[in-house]
């Protein structure tokens, strides 16, 4: 089922099936800022992660012994939400363990997701609390897609990205959609700026930290654009299908990676996954502004 928020700037709509954000529409022009889910491209809008971000290699991972199997990206984006509170403006949906989750992932939780709209921002956040007796490994994640061009402004090659300020940022290096060891320097021009250009993206997705905490999609074309603010995440993917020239980017705000390539490993050590202990409670989230 599908809901409906909204300001005097946007109006926003909300799937149940993982809380998911399928579209974000200007109320000057009816300007669609969300990615339409081409399945000639890519299926999804902006899914949420948890309580993985990535891949597992073999699609498994252990705990206390015992291994167990989980898809990409893990399984909310996939679930049936209930509705916990909504105003016009905003929205709260949670998801409970079940025995289906249960039998994937053996903890006991409830997620809280929100979006709010403030003016001319979406903010979303993520809520877990561990409702079980042992510590609970989770990462959560944002995977928003969004159109390049933005309405009908120039091509996609017209468009960058440019980073609230220079920073020092690093790239993990990858492997057919895995981590390795190493990561490298990741230079921007000016120490800001990454131009779109599809060959970027031949690639299983781009994955940086030590970023700047806020960054923009923009061209020279237009006054329209989408600014991403992460202060809670650590990680920030790049992302579109290789191998196409494919009209959107995925701008996405990670806690957590992919597994090390080659290595079913103890979810419990699996590199930045956050730890609650039982009854503990944490928000996370991220905001995006939408230039109009």
């Amino acid at each position: 089922m599908q809901f409906f928020i909204e300001n005097e700037h946007l109006t926003v709509t909300v799937d149940s099936v993982g809380c998911e954000i399928v579209s974000v529409k200007s109320k000057n022009d009816d300007t669609e800022y969300i990615w339409i889910a081409d399945p000639a491209y890519w299926g999804g809008h902006a899914p949420n992660m948890f309580p993985i971000c990535g891949r597992l290699t073999e699609g498994k991972y252990t705990y206390e012994g015992k291994t167990y199997e989980m898809q990409l990206h893990g399984f909310a984006r996939k679930c049936e939400f209930s509705i916990f509170e909504k105003t016009p403006s905003s929205i709260s949906m949670t998801l409970t363990d079940d025995e289906m989750t249960r039998s994937i992932y053996p903890f006991r939780f409830v997620l809280t997701i929100t979006h709010t709209l403030e003016g001319a921002t979406l903010h979303t956040k993520f809520t877990v609390e561990n409702k079980g007796e042992n510590v609970m490994p989770y990462a959560v994640g944002g995977h928003p897609g969004f159109n390049v061009p933005l309405g009908d402004a120039g091509e996609f090659s017209d468009y960058y990205l440019e980073f609230s300020e220079a920073a020092p940022a690093r790239k993990l290096v990858m492997r057919a959609g895995y981590m390795t060891e190493e990561t490298v320097p990741f230079p921007l021009e000016d120490g800001k700026i990454l131009h779109l250009n599809h060959e970027f993206f031949n690639n299983a997705g781009t994955f940086i930290f030590d970023m700047a905490k806020e960054v923009t999609l923009k061209s020279n074309k237009t006054e329209k654009s989408v600014t991403l603010r992460y202060d809670d995440m650590t990680f920030l993917g790049l992302w579109h299908i290789a191998g196409a020239e494919a009209p959107y980017v995925c701008i996405e705000p990670w806690t957590g990676v992919p597994d090390y390539v080659d290595k079913i490993g103890d979810i419990m050590e699996k590199r930045d996954m956050r730890h609650l202990a039982p009854s503990e409670r944490e928000t996370l989230g991220y905001s995006i502004t939408f230039g109009l």
